[in-house]
């Protein structure tokens, strides 16, 4: 009697009734609308990071070599000049971001063939250090106009105001020294963010030839940069676009005339290095002072805001 008594005193359990159950499924749903922006941010926030190191990497290889020349390579060096044409400054600085083998390979293919778009392996080959991960494109050769592959870079050398100018530190058969910047190296830009455009005929590091055969849009770029005209009729991609100049300011994956400024995927800005050895995220707000932080001996003062 006593046994039968103690088994009617253990309690029910329950079931979990329709609204607790929506109740419990929307809390779940809110934490991982809640969880996923923050792993998004913070990936982001470490692939920046990663940016910010390659851009201080390529600067310190820019100084190495300025140490070795006394002077700063050419943004570009014009096409058929020996015994290198149409060389970049990326590819001049090679052995200093620990690319040697590389180097050595585009000295060997000089020697061979004077024009490095023909079959030289440097074109198609891909050099991490130069391609910022935030950009899902970055990390393998593409394909572009002419059943051509090509190796792409995020970082692009400031030529100054515009592909005309040649005011900034990198231009074509530029020979630019320290004591050219006048201005001060830490208020002049060197380095900046673009991703490659979206039909990769801009944007190519090993060689290259850009507007006006400038290297304007391809290894270089201005931070006012327009629009040129075509050179002798050759189709350079960009007709459609506006004539310029542009700014500093967000860009869209996809959208052409935005390979005409600086940008980057990461959101607010784009990082930046400076000619003190300095790198910087710059927010879209300091595209009022990038045309004095663009050129070496404008006699300008600029503030960088923060």
């Amino acid at each position: 009697m006593l046994l039968v008594r103690w088994r009617h005193s253990i309690p029910r359990q329950s079931a979990f009734t329709l609204p607790e159950v929506l109740v419990v499924i929307g809390l779940i749903g809110l934490l991982l609308a809640m969880l996923v922006p923050a792993v998004q941010m913070a990936r982001e926030s470490a692939r920046r990071t990663l940016c910010l190191e390659q851009v201080r990497q390529v600067v310190l290889a820019v100084f190495n070599g300025e140490a070795q020349s006394g002077k700063f390579p050419p943004g570009l060096t014009s096409f058929g000049a020996r015994p290198f044409g149409s060389r970049t400054w990326l590819q001049s600085v090679l052995p200093h971001v620990e690319q040697q083998v590389v180097a050595d390979q585009a000295s060997h293919d000089y020697a061979n063939n004077p024009s490095p778009f023909l079959s030289h392996i440097g074109i198609w080959t891909v050099v991490p250090s130069y391609q910022c991960t935030s950009d899902s494109r970055s990390g393998v050769a593409q394909w572009t106009h002419g059943e051509r592959l090509v190796a792409t870079t995020s970082y692009l050398g400031v030529n100054g105001t515009d592909w005309e100018a040649e005011d900034g530190i990198f231009y074509r058969d530029s020979a630019t020294r320290f004591a050219d910047i006048i201005d001060g190296t830490s208020n002049t830009l060197m380095i900046g963010e673009r991703p490659p455009s979206p039909d990769f005929w801009y944007g190519w590091w090993y060689a290259g030839f850009g507007q006006q055969g400038t290297g304007s849009c391809d290894m270089l770029l201005g931070v006012r940069e327009r629009k040129a005209p075509p050179l002798d009729g050759i189709k350079n991609y960009l007709e459609d676009c506006p004539d310029g100049p542009y700014h500093f300011e967000t860009g869209k994956p996809g959208r052409q005339c935005d390979t005409l400024h600086y940008w980057s995927y990461h959101p607010g800005g784009a990082i930046f290095g400076f000619a003190d050895g300095s790198v910087r995220f710059l927010s879209y707000g300091a595209d009022e002072v990038m045309p004095q932080l663009a050129t070496i001996a404008g006699g300008e003062v600029a503030t960088v805001p923060e």
